[in-house]
């Protein structure tokens, strides 16, 4: 008897599922997914802290409506961060 395409892969993929321990069966890779996430969102908050000034402006940084610095153009950080 000759079997399609399709059908030997499905009877195929049962057998070799009805041999494993369903404790044993591969979990989709939640974890992997949470550290993604999480480092995409510290490497948001970390980029969020450089600025860029003009070549032709001066940049005022305030903390609380008090001027902390004037500083002149080119790439700066944000000094609340370490």
């Amino acid at each position: 008897m000759m079997l399609g395409y399709g059908q030997s892969l499905s009877r195929g993929r049962e057998a070799k599922q009805a041999g494993k321990d369903p404790a044993q069966r591969s979990r989709p890779g939640y974890r992997h997914w949470f550290f993604g996430i999480l480092v995409l969102l510290l490497g948001a908050y970390l980029a969020s802290g450089f600025y860029v000034v003009g070549a032709d402006e001066r940049a005022v940084v305030r903390r609380f409506g008090a001027v902390e610095a004037v500083v002149g153009p080119g790439m700066h950080s944000n000094p609340r961060l370490p």
